[in-house]
């Protein structure tokens, strides 16, 4: 046995062993502690950016920026609400993302993270119907006919849905060219898209044509003039 010594005489080696085993618990406790604090914080972090970059009704919008992140969009989107369905109300977006944060949303599959609401599942019945397609123009809420309408407005709302890839186009007078138009391409969109809900610019004094071509099907127009 290897013995310690000092000034005041021999000293034991076991007492050293002993400072020296609770200072390696300690040590290890705290490691320990550490390591775990620091791992939920970083699995926790990567698992919210999944959440957010995630699309969990999948309606192609991230749930980061999804207003309605449970809720599929269906057909028409509400304008100002990205990812929400026209016509949700105020209540049932609070609802939907509270949903959402507790981990309870009904995705489009039909499975849920805990539980299903009535609600929710209709939402979900109907997200799995085929879409169909349809093309609106509209000043307002008034949908239009497809010629000879004319409007004081700057803006115009256009609302569709392809069954087939299918291509958004505008011909729009220019600017300081008397009978002159260009065209402007507004989208290209894939087969199955759900809908959208967006405006045209209508505010230079013209005529206007928006127009949906689908694949395999004639396109249709929109003909307008601004006063």
């Amino acid at each position: 046995m290897i013995n310690f010594k000092n000034k005041k005489g021999d000293t034991s080696p076991v007492w050293w062993i002993i400072v020296t085993a609770l200072l390696a618990i300690l040590v290890v406790i705290f490691i320990l502690i550490w390591f775990k604090g620091s791992g939920d914080k970083a699995f926790g972090g990567i698992s919210k950016n999944l959440d957010s970059l995630g699309d969990f009704d999948n309606d192609k919008v991230a749930n980061f920026f999804d207003r309605c992140p449970c809720i599929p969009i269906l057909t028409v989107e509400e304008p100002n609400l990205k990812g929400c369905p026209k016509g949700i109300t105020a209540e049932q977006m609070q609802a939907d993302n509270k949903l959402f944060s507790e981990k309870n949303c009904v995705d489009v599959s039909g499975t849920s993270s805990n539980k299903q609401t009535p609600e929710s599942q209709k939402l979900v019945e109907q997200s799995k119907q085929p879409v169909k397609s349809s093309f609106m123009l509209l000043d307002g809420d008034q949908l239009l006919p497809t010629s000879g309408y004319v409007t004081s407005s700057n803006s115009l709302s256009v609302e569709f849905s392809c069954t087939k890839k299918c291509t958004l186009r505008m011909m729009k007078p220019v600017v300081g060219m008397s009978g002159g138009k260009e065209e402007q391409k507004i989208g290209d969109y894939p087969a199955e898209f759900g809908g959208v809900n967006l405006l045209v610019d209508v505010s230079v004094p013209g005529s206007y044509s928006v127009c949906l071509k689908e694949d395999g099907a004639k396109e249709i127009c929109y003909n307008v003039k601004k006063n």
